[in-house]
């Protein structure tokens, strides 16, 4: 993944400084704007790469909880029924399309 990200950024740098060849100024401020544009984002995708590791911190504890929750079997809670659900397949009702024959 890495590798098709680096190079998209190397053809859209590319792209920008053959587009603005015969403009030397607008191609300066394109080229200063895109490279710091595409730094942010792979900065960003590197730190959400690791969401435990350094920098971004994804902290696990609201998780567990959930597992833990889940695996108890608690009533209510993560695992309760929708009350918008039917309780018996009696209640429930396929809708149908009307066919244009």
């Amino acid at each position: 993944m890495w590798v098709v990200i680096y190079l998209g950024v190397f053809l859209m740098v590319l792209l920008v400084a053959v587009h603005y060849a015969d403009h030397p100024e607008g191609r300066v401020v394109a080229l200063a704007t895109i490279t710091v544009l595409l730094t942010v984002v792979v900065a960003v995708l590197s730190m959400l790469d690791r969401p435990f590791g350094p920098g971004v911190r994804v902290q696990p504890d609201p998780m567990r909880q959930a597992i833990a929750i889940l695996s108890a079997g608690h009533v209510g809670g993560a695992s309760q029924q929708c009350p918008a659900t039917p309780r018996n397949t009696a209640d429930r009702r396929v809708a149908t399309i009307p066919s244009r024959t």
